[in-house]
């Protein structure tokens, strides 16, 4: 019996003991806003619960087919999934602060989809119990160091904490609780809304551990099954020319343009945290136009957003051990600009657009057999030397591992689409000697190029080995 006990254990005599509990929320769309008469907002809904306080004037809000009119101190809490349209009332405009609350623990969430208390006077015991919270999160928002100080970010989170713990405990003074029902479909499409968030959210905080290096860089191992597919990474990150934490009220306009443009090159992770950081993962053979994108992607941002913004471009990878250099990098590009490349220094694009130029000539001569990283350097005008290290510092692969994945992917293509025999393929793609080259296939796809095709054989086509 004493090896299912911990040490000490044989001197407890009496323990108790319950589950483990698993709760996790997050707060979204944190803002104060002042308006001007005739202001409206057009109806839609959202699978969050929302708290909506007026600070001055009138809010008039419908929920459903329901009415509410607000006036200063009133706070509305609005359910998941519930349609809604804000507009001001009177002639003075109006302010009010808003958060959305998604949460993923059903007993205190299930109460929130069937309130009847959706409008909360001033006076109320909620609203009171409330306010003192809602105003530490209008005070942050409101200073102009809110998004640029850790400190200021831990506070919010720790008045976060405090405002789910009020809220939980006013539903069990209410004696409200999680009741075992059947949920409706749109009760269920809510909640499924919520999970995507709830997951989007978890995506982004992955991405935030590899930039911080918050797991050290075993996490990369663990996070590379959890993140998009990817053969090339690429980071960067908005700044404007006045201060290197960004905060502009229309951060989630810019996040979104951002994403727009980028999404192009492959799956997009936005972080809006101290910065507004995004994160490519493509899946293109060759190295995809990452500086172009950027380029265009910075335009568009001054253009429609801010003329200050800038975009720091931190590289492009293909190992995600190297997405916290990235990140790093995209913040003193920001400087880089300043440097003078008639003094020995290079800018991040000199160097970038010398990978690019060498990327695009693999891309387009793998078939040649006379290809080397000599002549590939000569033709830059580099030294063999400085482009090898180039290859293995910018992206993490050398020159002869970005050669041979250029031409098994190409070898991969053909023995899928044509019915090229295996040495006319060997042929095809760089290499005189079949044999070789099935070795070589066979060490990185784990088959020969025969079991391969046999395995990727598209039914109905039998191909002539």
């Amino acid at each position: 019996m004493g090896e299912y006990f911990e040490p000490g254990d044989e001197l407890c005599v009496e323990l108790h003991a319950m589950p483990n509990l698993h709760f996790s929320f997050q707060i979204y769309g944190i803002h104060w806003r002042s308006v001007l008469q005739n202001w409206s907002y057009a109806e839609h809904e959202h699978p969050l619960l929302e708290l909506n306080l007026v600070l001055e004037g009138t809010q008039v809000t419908r929920v459903g087919d329901v009415e509410y009119v607000q006036g200063p101190g009133d706070l509305l809490l609005i359910p998941p999934g519930r349609r809604h349209a804000s507009r001001s009332e009177g002639s003075d405009g109006m302010s009010f602060f808003c958060l959305h609350l998604n949460i993923d623990d059903p007993f205190i969430l299930d109460p929130f989809y069937h309130l009847t208390d959706i409008l909360n006077a001033r006076d109320s015991e909620l609203t009171m119990r409330l306010r003192p919270l809602l105003d530490n999160f209008i005070e942050e928002v409101s200073s102009s160091s809110g998004l640029s100080s850790t400190h200021h970010r831990v506070k919010m989170k720790a008045n976060a904490l405090s405002l789910i713990a009020a809220l939980s405990e006013m539903l069990i003074h209410d004696g409200s609780g999680f009741v075992n029902r059947e949920f409706s479909d749109a009760e269920k499409r809510t909640m499924l809304g919520a999970v995507m968030m709830r997951e989007q959210t978890l995506m982004e905080k992955r991405v935030q551990d590899l930039f911080y290096g918050t797991l050290g860089a075993e996490a990369s191992k663990i996070y590379e099954a959890l993140l998009p597919s990817y053969r090339w990474i690429s980071v960067c990150s908005i700044s404007r020319q006045d201060t290197l934490y960004w905060d502009n009220k229309h951060r989630a306009f810019a996040g979104s343009l951002l994403e727009e443009v980028l999404s192009s090159l492959g799956s997009v992770v936005i972080i809006d945290d101290l910065l507004m950081t995004a994160i490519v993962f493509s899946n293109q053979i060759s190295v995809p136009p990452v500086e172009q994108k950027m380029l265009e992607a910075e335009k568009r941002l001054q253009q429609n957003v801010d003329p200050n913004l800038r975009l720091g471009f931190g590289g492009i990878a293909s190992d995600l051990r190297e997405v916290g250099s990235m990140y790093e990098q995209s913040l003193m590009a920001f400087s880089a600009d300043s440097m003078d490349t008639t003094s020995g220094c290079r800018t991040i694009e000199f160097v970038n657009r010398i990978i690019r130029l060498a990327m695009n000539r693999l891309e387009t001569e793998y078939a040649s057999k006379n290809i080397s990283l000599g002549l590939l350097a000569e033709s830059l005008d580099v030294s063999p030397n400085y482009l090898s290290a180039l290859f293995t510092t910018e992206t993490g692969m050398t020159f002869t591992q970005h050669l041979t994945r250029i031409r098994m992917e190409h070898a991969k293509r053909l023995l899928n689409e044509t019915r090229l025999k295996i040495y006319q393929i060997c042929n095809e793609v760089g290499y005189s000697d079949q044999a070789y080259f099935s070795r070589l296939f066979k060490s990185l796809e784990g088959r020969s190029p025969f079991d391969y095709r046999e395995h990727s054989r598209i039914p109905g086509n039998n191909f002539d080995l």
